[in-house]
């Protein structure tokens, strides 16, 4: 049985940030990802009577995130893809068994309020490292560091991210549904 124009838009809605993610990950481009989000959502949408199920859909939806964001890496002419197809297939079990650890979006959003709280200079680390693209060397460089202090840096700002989201998950999991502290 074929799945609903209405369960197309709730489950890629759902999984936006997954497949954002998915295709920035090819692409570095966040607008570029959001457009082929769109693009798999309207096809997803016209090819609903050959979905079976949202199982199917998921899948579906990140074979065509793939192929979308490969395909326009390659007519670019920079070439920004920057993991090989093989990468991309040994990372797809890893992207299934990411469907099935709870709504991406809070945790994108709770991403974005930790990177708020950092300090300026690691706010800089990060737009530099994750939104510019710059890795080891050239990172150290623009930054006016030696190599190892930048990776030292850069590991420090990972490990107060994952505790500030932690918290902020661990914290949003004992409210109400109302959105409420419990009293528990």
């Amino acid at each position: 049985m074929a799945v609903t124009t209405e369960s197309i838009i709730r489950l890629t809605m759902r999984e936006r940030a997954r497949l954002l993610a998915y295709a920035m990950v090819i692409l570095r481009d966040e607008h570029a990802a959001e457009d082929i989000f769109q693009d798999i959502t309207v096809a997803a949408i016209a090819k609903a009577d050959e979905i079976q199920s949202e199982a199917h859909l998921m899948g579906w939806l990140r074979r065509a995130c793939r192929f979308r964001a490969l395909e326009l890496s390659r007519n670019r002419r920079n070439h920004a893809c920057l993991l090989d197809a093989d990468v991309l297939d040994a990372l797809e079990p890893h992207w299934v068994q990411q469907e099935s650890t709870g709504p991406a979006d809070e945790v994108l959003a709770a991403l974005r309020a930790c990177v708020k709280m950092l300090s300026p200079g690691a706010q800089q680390l990060v737009k530099h490292r994750y939104v510019d693209g710059l890795t080891g060397q050239r990172l150290a460089e623009k930054l006016g560091r030696k190599l190892n202090t930048t990776y030292i840096a850069v590991s420090r700002v990972h490990k107060a991210l994952h505790r500030c989201i932690q918290q902020r998950r661990q914290a949003a999991s004992h409210r109400l549904p109302g959105g409420g502290p419990s009293d528990a």
